[in-house]
């Protein structure tokens, strides 16, 4: 019996671990993307074709990197 009770709390914490990373990655998306709408904003009309397209390929991977790794937590504690 004792061993159940361990089992069931060693899952309970892997989940809550998994959704603070979940939301973890959630906030950083969230800063990227207030980062990348601000600088479109502010200095979007003085920026070079070539540093326009850096920014939106830097942006376009991390986006979907990290939705992909929030995707991932929540299949995996949504899976335990």
């Amino acid at each position: 019996m004792n061993g159940d009770v361990e089992q069931i709390i060693a899952t309970a914490t892997l989940v809550t671990e998994l959704f603070s990373g979940a939301s973890s990655a959630m906030s950083l998306y969230l800063t990227v993307t207030s980062g990348y709408l601000l600088v479109a904003y502010l200095v979007g009309r003085e920026l070079t074709l070539l540093q326009t397209l850096i920014i939106t390929t830097l942006f376009a991977f991390f986006t979907s990197a990290n939705t992909v790794a929030t995707v991932s937590y929540m299949s995996n504690a949504y899976y335990y």
